[in-house]
């Protein structure tokens, strides 16, 4: 029995055989000619979208919206102009397509990992993520996946690939890269999946059995019979705790000395109207507008938004909701917005800032919300401007 020590990123308890995940190999491939492996990428480039697409559905059905961001960001960096310039001028120079769009995603990430802000620097992962995903698209290479319960290892897990696994069969994660505030640490606290990074994770591990404790960041090897068995028990109080915890989803929010408390949650749109009801919510502390405008090519109607409005509201019953106008910027790009490019887009033109350059833009919202107000209680949260 040996005992590694990690970096916790996600709490919980689990035991079960290991499976490794190893980066796949392609076979070397020759360069055609610079036209035609601009075309292989474009094509492989549009196909990686698509994909991103479909994921963002998948993890906003099974997540929530706050976690299928994640892939609109993705689908932003596939088609980032910077980063297809640097695949262009590398195919250009005689680069086989997947050889350039490798070495434009290592030139991208470098940029990520050289900066001084932690978040940011984990941002690295999620541009060798999208590079990975074209790169497999131009080698016609499958996902890859597991069969059976069992603990995942690999040097570093992608979000795409942490949303594709089968969600029965994932009892942890342990990597040798990452940190708490990736995005795959984020949607492994989501699952409620215990994780742990920085350990020595190679083939070597694959098919042993392991208790991977995601409080203390350890990684337990070959456990006894013994250790095995008191895992095993502080993981059936760990189920039993959490069906304990399901059962009080619709008690009342009052604490012990009679204070009551308003839990709210935060919602994309009308998609996210079951996800609200089964986690108890007694109201919506914001609803985002800007979902509204992201995912199509011309601005919603006030029709449209009303619609959107006013289903959600019906659907709460009489209990709050706050809708939020929109939040265009930074990370959330929409084409027809023309906006252009800013060196700090998080603190640039965005929000309310965007809404009060914009008259008409931010009349029809407020519009659509006083109509939905008919409906049912609704509130409005005002975005701070940031100076």
């Amino acid at each position: 029995m040996q005992v590694y020590s990690g970096l916790p990123i996600s709490q919980g308890l689990a035991a079960g055989k290991i499976v490794f995940l190893g980066a796949q190999k392609a076979a070397v491939r020759q360069a055609v000619s610079p036209q035609e492996e601009q075309l292989r990428f474009e094509s492989a480039q549009r196909q990686a979208v698509d994909a991103l697409g479909a994921l963002y559905e998948k993890a906003r059905a099974e997540l929530g919206e706050k976690d299928a961001e994640i892939f609109s960001v993705h689908q932003l960096m596939a088609e980032d102009e910077d980063f297809t310039d640097l695949v262009s001028e590398a195919i250009a120079d005689g680069a086989e397509a997947s050889e350039a769009v490798r070495q434009a995603g290592e030139q991208c990430a470098a940029m990520f990992s050289a900066m001084d802000d932690d978040y940011m620097r984990e941002r690295a992962a999620d541009v060798r993520d999208v590079a990975a995903r074209i790169c497999r698209m131009l080698n016609g290479e499958a996902e890859q996946t597991i069969t059976e319960p069992c603990l995942i290892a690999a040097e570093e897990l992608t979000p795409s690939q942490t949303v594709q696994f089968p969600r029965e069969f994932v009892r942890g994660m342990l990597t040798a890269r990452g940190a708490a505030n990736s995005h795959t640490g984020i949607l492994a606290r989501t699952l409620g999946v215990p994780a742990v990074s920085q350990l020595p994770v190679s083939q070597a591990l694959h098919g042993h059995t392991a208790i991977l404790d995601g409080f203390s960041g350890t990684l337990t090897l070959d456990p006894d019979e013994q250790t095995l068995a008191e895992a095993a028990a502080k993981i059936a109080a760990q189920q039993a705790q959490r069906e304990a915890l399901r059962q009080l989803i619709s008690a009342p929010s009052v604490t012990r000395d009679g204070h009551s408390v308003r839990l709210y949650a935060n919602i994309a749109g009308t998609d996210d109207l079951p996800l609200l009801r089964e986690s108890g919510a007694e109201g919506v502390g914001l609803l985002r507008s800007e979902f509204l405008y992201l995912g199509r090519s011309t601005y919603p109607t006030e029709d449209e938004l009303f619609e959107s409005y006013k289903t959600v509201v019906q659907a709460m019953d009489g209990r709050e909701v706050i809708i939020r106008t929109l939040d265009i910027g930074a990370d959330k790009q929409v084409g027809y917005f023309d906006m252009p490019p800013e060196d700090n887009p998080a603190l640039g033109l965005r929000a309310i800032r965007l809404c009060l350059t914009r008259p008409i833009l931010f009349q029809t919202q407020l519009c659509a919300i006083l109509r939905a107000s008919r409906y049912g209680n609704v509130g409005t949260k005002k975005r701070k401007m940031l100076i």
